[in-house]
């Protein structure tokens, strides 16, 4: 009796056999870009379609089609990224299309690093003076604009 419920697993009588499947994480986008999403604090699932949509936007079924996730996981996938500052929406249910709002040339420090510690301290108090910046980060006043 052969039974094949999964992709990937195939079970015979007595014996399974679970196949792996080699599929490159980044196998869209600008070696560039991919470099500078590989060192953002998301899952794979998200960094890949970041990569491999970088400024064209995606909707729900994009993610789910790439990642081989259902709706409900894209949903909340794609949420924890809106919610993180990495992409924004522009519409809103089936019709929400998400854009990615990092420059091609992002200072990944600055997501993974400072923005934290910046949220921490601006859910405390409204505003920040550049001198605040520059003392909490070490920076001269130079350093403290991009």
């Amino acid at each position: 009796m052969r039974i094949g419920w999964r992709k990937g697993l195939d079970i015979t009588d007595n014996i399974f056999r679970v196949t792996l499947w080699n599929t490159p994480i980044f196998d869209v986008g600008s070696p560039e870009w991919v470099g500078i999403i590989r060192k953002l604090p998301l899952t794979d699932k998200q960094k890949r379609i970041l990569a491999a949509t970088q400024a064209s936007g995606f909707i729900n079924s994009d993610y789910q089609e790439i990642n081989k996730v259902d709706s409900d996981t894209a949903y909340r996938e794609i949420h924890e990224m809106v919610e993180r500052g990495f992409v924004v929406h522009k519409g809103r249910g089936r019709g929400a299309k998400y854009y990615v709002i990092l420059p091609e040339k992002i200072n990944v420090e600055l997501f993974t690093e400072r923005f934290p510690i910046l949220r921490k301290l601006l859910s405390t108090q409204k505003t920040m003076s550049n001198t605040e910046y520059r003392k909490i980060f070490g920076l001269s006043r130079y350093q403290a604009f991009p």
